[in-house]
């Protein structure tokens, strides 16, 4: 399916000639690009290896194994840049098994492209253009990279802001263009010590500073406010036995 902005709908890992049938995925991941990859894997019949750091939670590796993909956890606390950091052990993986691909999230541009070409147009046509601003963390940069970037050209008006966690060099490098170290993060998946060829895309308007704390009540408002609107949803929604879909349950 094409998208209505000319940029094809998904994300190409690779030219055709580079990942054959049978072959090996290898990717670096804070968890949900790997749970992704090892799903694409399982289904389409490839190999899949996952390294990350070793305060990711048990679950998102849980997820990943269970879709066949082996884990292999690397020390947290090295930098992008240092040999044993899991996505440079995620390359160095990559380049010893024959035929495998590196997917390399962090820098394959096609991260930022497929948010150019579909979460941009989604964002903007659900709210019938009417979106004055976006409000982004980032990982690898391409969410934020492609949305700004998308909606910059569509609605020039429109604000984009970049929301990062302590721990993270992004902040200050979008409000003072330095790359500088501050504190840490328990936050998973989002905050850099890097700056991501995806993330240089990015068309932001400023920069947030948010807290782990902060990060947590949020998490549990959105939880309690989704389930009280599902809640009001079933007493005006008739349901019958063939069509009732249990609730997930909320600990």
């Amino acid at each position: 399916m094409a998208s209505p902005y000319g940029i094809p709908h998904g994300i190409h890992l690779t030219p055709p000639s580079k990942l054959k049938p049978g072959g090996t995925i290898v990717e670096g991941t804070g968890g949900n690009t790997g749970i992704s990859l090892s799903q694409l894997g399982a289904s389409r019949g490839y190999s899949v290896v996952i390294t990350m750091p070793d305060n990711v939670s048990k679950e998102k590796q849980d997820h990943c194994e269970r879709f066949g993909a082996k884990v292999i956890k690397a020390p947290r606390e090295h930098t992008f840049d240092h040999p044993e950091n899991y996505a440079r052990v995620a390359e160095r993986m990559a380049a010893k098994i024959p035929g495998a691909l590196y997917a390399n999230q962090f820098e394959n541009l096609a991260n930022y492209r497929v948010h150019f070409a579909t979460t941009g147009p989604e964002i903007f046509s659900q709210t019938n253009g009417a979106v004055d601003a976006f409000v982004c963390s980032s990982g690898t940069g391409g969410t934020i990279g492609g949305v700004s970037s998308f909606l910059k050209v569509a609605k020039p008006d429109c604000k984009s802001f970049l929301i990062d966690p302590t721990g993270s060099i992004l902040y200050d490098y979008v409000t003072s263009g330095r790359e500088r170290m501050a504190g840490t993060t328990e936050c998973e998946g989002i905050g850099a010590d890097h700056i991501t060829d995806n993330f240089k895309h990015a068309q932001l308007d400023g920069a947030l500073r948010g807290s782990d704390e902060e990060a947590v009540n949020m998490a549990y408002y959105v939880q309690a406010k989704e389930v009280r609107k599902r809640r009001e949803q079933d007493k005006h929604t008739p349901h019958t036995h063939a069509t009732h879909t249990p609730h997930t349950r909320i600990l």
